[in-house]
């Protein structure tokens, strides 16, 4: 089984840890969804099957029956792996609350739609901003760009030219859908499902579906939140209308105080466009935080033979002032128990932390993940017994030790960024996000007890897919070379595939002044560093102290020699020069064979059964 998903993913990873493009650099606004409809998602957009390489693992609660139509309540649990930076939803890390798997979230692109996206024409039919082309608004509309003063782009006349996307499930139908410019629904794939005014959703038997906004949130990073950046991500199920008539109702009760949480920490390089001189290259690192403003969270169902309850604790320890599931419990029309189930929970925790600048009352939470350790019904006293990979325990939640698609991967030493070429340049950290199954694995579901005793265990691989073409590779190599014109010089090769190499050299003499602008040149006898090629051509030469970069065309052999210059006897209770050497070697070979990116996959599952 190869699952070939993988590939774009890694691009898109690529590209915000390696690069920052943004018309505004200081803030990184992630329109995330929230953990629990993150947690739902995933059975939309991963669906469990041989093919993705996941599995549902599912603890029933309770079915709900209306003479023919069925609305199981169960606990569900996606078997893809949990990311570092995933935040547990109110169940537990890579746990749901399902309701007949009814679901409606939105994953906002760009800004949030208000109603259709704009339908923006190109003028003649091809994409060549330039001026002599009525694309050149064009381009403008689309990337804020100004032509006339880079470093002021038009932001006021940006406009968002992705629509969102929304993800829904109604009994066993599932897809995703967006507005067109013309405001008109566009399914992905087409279904029977009838979607209609915002929202009501008519499965293929003729029951209705009424779903309205369920919270408002904003994630913001490097300035002041404004009320642009609130947004809605969640779609709550208020009503479900029968083809016969009868309904089912959910009740919800609001927050009462905002929740928050840091859901990333945000490190890129800025490059300036060739046409903005004045401008080098910047850095930029902080944390984006998520604030839930209003949230609905169900509290009852009911229908015409009974009512279920949901209850909750604000008791959580990796969200502050974050909601914990912690009972659900059914009563039929005489209000009898039939069912209570406690959710048992605890932490998954780690000692890995990190101080987050601004701040401070977050640096416990992200070192806690809800827990799910059982789930046990009070009236017969069964229950359902949960353990988890914890043998490597996962990071702190914005921890940077993870691999392309953002599992743990045991790199502790990563920056941040891994490294990046174009054309002869290398950008980046250096970050190894090489795959790990070891810690991939980690704070992934283990092994399920049943309450008749029997088990099931979870062995996991890592995903991959076929890959085939140029593999490139980047490592940064260094040394730093001491002497006087008598002693010291060394001969050293490159390997790399690029025409031209770009050193660093940084020179340092007792002998030479510093580059303090003054234009000032040694007295008296000094010592002169020297790159020469393998015939003793030199190829640089370093008097001043200080930092030198140049791009030298791809030597067969380099060699380092220091001179004296002058009649004068050195002082040779001083240090010797020294020059340090540093470069990249970029090299590429072509390859075929399947790949890992990251991610996990269920290898085999074992069962064994108790009667």
């Amino acid at each position: 089984m190869k699952n070939i998903i993988l590939l774009p993913f890694l691009f898109i990873s690529y590209f915000i840890y390696g690069q920052n493009y943004q018309v505004a650099p200081n803030k990184y606004n992630l329109t995330i969804k929230s953990p629990d409809a993150s947690q739902l998602s995933k059975f939309t957009d991963i669906p469990p099957s041989t093919h993705t390489g996941t599995t549902s693992i599912i603890i029933p609660i309770y079915t709900i029956q209306v003479g023919d139509y069925t609305l199981p309540i169960s606990l569900k649990y996606h078997t893809s792996g949990i990311k570092v930076k995933e935040v547990a939803s109110k169940v537990g890390l890579g746990w749901s609350l399902s309701i007949g798997d009814i679901i409606l979230s939105k994953q906002i692109f760009g800004n949030q739609d208000k109603g259709a996206i704009p339908n923006i024409n190109q003028v003649d039919g091809g994409f060549e901003p330039n001026t002599n082309s009525g694309d050149q608004n064009f381009a403008t509309i689309i990337t804020g760009f100004n032509s006339f003063d880079p470093e002021n782009p038009l932001k006021d006349n940006k406009k968002d030219t992705q629509p969102d996307i929304y993800s829904y499930s109604v009994k066993g139908t599932s897809g995703d859908f967006y507005f067109d410019s013309k405001g008109k629904i566009i399914k992905i794939p087409e279904t029977d499902i009838k979607i209609e005014d915002y929202f009501t959703l008519t499965d293929n038997n003729g029951n209705k579906y009424f779903f309205s906004e369920g919270n408002q949130m904003r994630t913001t990073g490097g300035q002041i939140p404004s009320s642009d950046d609130i947004i809605t991500t969640d779609f709550i199920i208020k009503k479900i209308i029968l083809n016969t008539g009868k309904e089912i109702v959910f009740e919800y009760s609001s927050i009462n105080t905002p929740y928050q949480y840091l859901s990333n920490y945000y490190k890129g390089f800025s490059y300036p466009v060739s046409c903005i001189q004045s401008k080098s290259s910047e850095y930029n690192e902080y944390a984006s935080l998520t604030e839930v403003m209003s949230e609905n969270y169900l509290t009852k169902i009911i229908y015409p033979e009974g009512s279920v309850l949901f209850t909750y604790n604000n008791s959580r320890e990796d969200i502050i002032n974050g909601l914990s599931l912690e009972k659900i419990s059914t009563y039929d029309n005489a209000n009898k128990l039939i069912y209570n189930y406690f959710l048992n929970k605890s932490y998954f925790t780690t000692s890995d932390t990190k101080n987050i600048n601004g701040y401070p009352n977050h640096t416990n939470s992200i070192t806690k993940r809800l827990k799910l350790n059982e789930v046990k019904n009070t009236v017969d006293n069964s229950s359902f017994k949960l353990t988890y990979y914890e043998e490597n325990p996962l990071p702190n939640r914005l921890s940077d030790a993870t691999d392309y698609l953002g599992y743990s991967n045991g790199k502790t030493n990563n920056a941040g960024i891994p490294y990046f070429t174009m054309e002869d340049e290398v950008y980046g950290l250096g970050d190894d996000k090489k795959p790990n199954i070891t810690y991939a694995v980690s704070g992934s579901l283990k092994e399920i007890i049943y309450p008749t005793g029997g088990k099931m265990k979870l062995d996991y691989e890592l995903d991959d897919f076929n890959f085939e073409g140029p593999e490139i590779n980047v490592s940064r190599q260094g040394f730093m070379e001491c002497g006087n014109g008598t002693i010291g010089g060394r001969e050293f090769t490159v390997n790399s595939t690029r025409a031209n190499i770009k050193f660093k050299f940084t020179f340092t003499s007792p002998y030479s002044p510093n580059d303090d602008g003054s234009g000032s040149l040694p007295i008296g006898s000094y010592v002169v560093a020297e790159l020469l090629d393998q015939n003793n051509n030199i190829l640089k030469q370093f008097l001043i102290s200080k930092e030198y970069e140049y791009f030298i065309e791809k030597k067969s052999l380099y060699k380092i020699r220091f001179r004296k210059q002058g009649s004068e006897n050195l002082d040779t209770t001083k240090p010797l020069p020294c020059l340090m050497v540093e470069w990249y070697e970029v090299t590429s070979e072509n390859k075929k064979y399947n790949k890992s990116v990251g991610g996990i996959r269920v290898k085999k599952n074992y069962q064994t059964r108790k009667f």
